[in-house]
């Protein structure tokens, strides 16, 4: 076995173990345990060295792996019954506070963040106008820190043996995730239901058992994946590669999670598009896959997956007038009626972070919570910025590494993101939500080291 192989191996036990010692805090004992432990957490992360480890940690943690530790047991401290503080707001803090004590790297695209910065001082200041509450300047104050990810990850993550570690251990844990789901799958009893003292269980929808908690670990390890497949550097086998990207696809497919399907067959039609050759390889190795899912897998693994299929299948009823796909859709026909029958009174600039956005906001329809939060301004702005990120992205590749088809994975991970957040969960905007933050800024990060490679090179000439 390689050392690096070793690396990971020790890195993803050390994962497990605090994953386990968390569970164990959160749901078994009172949230004084709970408390105590985080802060012993959050210590040794201020002072560790080991920034790899310790973002691919909470990277892992904030997406919630194997449904444990969202919602309300997300809470590092209660300050009421009903309201608690999540601990990824006091990571954000301590990992930007954290970076000030280093040298800055350079950040290809901080420029483009300067302008939302600007754009949330001024709806702080709408909010005021029209109103806030105690309910929305306690959001806000939640919501903003997850912005700093996108300032303070590509100064943890500033070299390629960092990202390319983060990224080892973030992959191999979207394998721990898959094979986890197979696992609760097959037995008679709801394991998530054991391990959180009976204070949580797995979601049964329409006989579907819908495992989501970790979902965002899947779709950035796919995304990358597919970017290291057309990487001429060994950091990653190819096996390795397609084992990771089938595990991901499984993951996403079976937890009947409409949006993030049709993302990952959307991204894997446009990566045919540009990479012929190679896809026909991939989905070779997927439709293998595949055949041996079907022929050697448990019953109670096909049974989901085909209840998963016929989940995903109800979209077609839109095509036939349908808008609530057999009754298992209510953003067409309730939330986004909602959300924008109240965004119509102030189409302009939104209510920003007011009490009438935090009445009616609602993260299931992302493109009317952001018209309703900032404005058609802050609408045109968000997606201005992605474009221009994405231009970037292209004039990059083209200029400096006479090739564009590479680099057109991140744009094309980009894109996947949009279809979720048009179709499942607000994934960008002014309440941004704190592991599509963390995603979008991991995915960005990749490309931002690569930059800063050529442009040292360069200067070395």
């Amino acid at each position: 076995m390689k050392k690096n192989d070793i690396y990971v191996l020790q890195e993803l036990q050390k994962i497990i173990g605090l994953i386990s010692l968390l569970a164990v805090a959160v749901y078994w004992f009172n949230p004084i345990i709970r408390l105590f432990i985080y802060t012993i957490i959050f210590a040794v992360y201020y002072f560790s060295r080991n920034n790899v480890f310790w973002l691919s940690l909470f990277f892992i943690l904030i997406s919630a792996p194997f449904d444990l530790f969202y919602g309300r047991f997300s809470w590092f401290i209660l300050l009421t019954s009903n309201v608690g503080v999540p601990f990824s707001v006091l990571f954000y803090i301590i990992s930007y506070i954290k970076v000030q004590r280093i040298s800055m790297v350079n950040n290809s695209f901080k420029s483009y963040y300067h302008y939302i910065s600007i754009y949330i001082l001024f709806l702080i200041v709408i909010g005021l106008i029209f109103g806030p509450n105690q309910a929305s300047l306690f959001r806000m104050i939640i919501v903003l820190p997850n912005f700093t990810v996108f300032i303070f990850l590509p100064q943890l993550l500033d070299k390629e043996i960092k990202i390319v570690k983060f990224n080892k251990i973030v992959l191999s844990f979207s394998i721990v995730i898959a094979i986890f789901s197979i696992i609760q799958i097959i037995l008679p009893y709801n394991l998530l239901k054991i391990i959180t003292n009976s204070k949580d269980a797995f979601i049964i929808d329409h006989g579907v058992m819908r495992q989501t908690g970790g979902i965002f670990i899947c779709l950035y390890s796919f995304v990358l994946s597919l970017y290291y497949l057309n990487l001429n550097m060994k950091h990653f086998t190819k096996k390795f590669l397609y084992i990771v990207i089938f595990s991901s696809l499984f993951f996403i497919f079976n937890s009947a999670t409409r949006g993030w399907i049709l993302a990952s067959i959307f991204i894997l039609f446009l990566y045919f598009l540009f990479f012929k050759t190679k896809s026909l390889k991939l989905i070779f190795t997927i439709a293998m896959f595949g055949v041996i899912v079907i022929l050697y897998t448990p019953k109670e693994v096909k049974q989901n997956i085909t209840k998963s299929y016929k989940r995903l299948a109800t979209i077609s009823n839109l095509t036939e007038g349908d808008l609530t796909a057999d009754g298992t859709l209510s953003r067409l026909t309730v939330r986004s009626p909602k959300v924008m029958n109240k965004y119509i009174e102030s189409p302009i600039i939104g209510f920003g972070y007011s009490k009438v956005t935090e009445n009616y906001h609602d993260k299931h329809v992302g493109n009317q919570s952001l018209l309703l939060s900032g404005g058609i301004l802050g609408f045109l702005l968000m997606y201005g910025v992605l474009i221009a990120i994405c231009k970037k992205i292209v004039f990059f590749g083209r200029i400096y590494f006479k090739t564009k088809n590479l680099f057109i994975i991140f744009i094309i991970g980009i894109f996947g993101i949009l279809i979720i957040h048009s179709s499942s969960m607000q994934m960008f905007g002014f309440y941004m939500d704190a592991r599509a933050a963390f995603l979008i800024s991991a995915i960005l990060t990749n490309f931002n080291i690569l930059m800063n490679q050529y442009n040292r090179r360069q200067n070395n000439l």
